[in-house]
């Protein structure tokens, strides 16, 4: 079985680390993403994808990435099952397990790439 994406897209908003869980860091980040066609209007639709990064791959976004940082995200697929007012709904989200920021407005480091696997 094979579960892995790639997204390549811009920041929407600034990278916020919060602590959860004993600890651990984790950023909630929402990329734009554009489609590769365009539509009926001759336009380029946006897709707006949630992204959970997680540890000091978290850190390092809220470092050196801003609002309108493009980035590239290699991580997986997670479904997640929540209840709202007694109905239950699945989620997907990506979990992002590498950063690779190609588009660094916040200091002149380009094709910086972090990895969560690098410790």
């Amino acid at each position: 079985m094979f579960n892995d994406v790639v997204l390549v897209g811009r920041l929407v908003d600034e990278v916020r680390v919060v602590k959860v869980n004993g600890g651990q860091h984790v950023a909630n980040i929402t990329l734009a993403v554009q489609r590769p066609f365009k539509n009926e209007n001759n336009d380029f639709d946006t897709d707006y994808v949630p992204v959970q990064i997680w540890r000091w791959v978290a850190d390092i976004a809220e470092q050196y990435c801003t609002k309108g940082t493009m980035v590239l995200i290699k991580g997986r697929v997670a479904c997640r099952t929540s209840e709202v007012q007694g109905v239950k709904v699945k989620n997907l989200e990506i979990n992002g397990e590498r950063l690779i920021i190609l588009d660094n407005r916040k200091k002149e480091n380009e094709n910086v790439d972090f990895d969560d696997e690098e410790i």
